[in-house]
């Protein structure tokens, strides 16, 4: 059994890291789920028009079909703006950790030369 520190489940012993380059796939999933998220509302809006010209129960299924349509577009327009923000969140913390690395490195090897 781990020793559990009262803050979280790893041990007291247990160090965080995270190697920046692993959070690539993540960042292009990301990307990529913007970009299909992109791709489905120029296709609902494409495709999704019909014509409410008719009476009865066409115009019933195309009052349906509009509001669908709408519906699709603002969906799949929230998708891709969510995905799309959190993978520039990923780069960010990407540059971030990048950056503690490379001071926590200069901190280490200006203490070589301060003795």
């Amino acid at each position: 059994m781990r020793d559990q520190d009262t803050h979280g489940s790893g041990s007291r012993n247990e160090r965080f890291s995270v190697r920046p380059d692993a959070l690539t796939p993540l960042h292009e999933a990301l990307d990529e789920l913007r970009a299909d998220a992109d791709n489905a509302v120029a296709y609902v809006q494409a495709h999704g028009d019909v014509d409410s010209s008719g009476s009865g129960l066409m115009v019933k299924l195309a009052d349906v079909a509009l509001a669908s349509q709408d519906r699709l577009t603002d969906v799949f327009g929230r998708l891709s703006e969510i995905s799309g923000r959190a993978a520039d969140e990923v780069v960010a913390s990407k540059r971030e950790y990048r950056s503690t690395d490379r001071d926590a490195a200069s901190a280490i090897d200006s203490s070589y030369w301060s003795r």
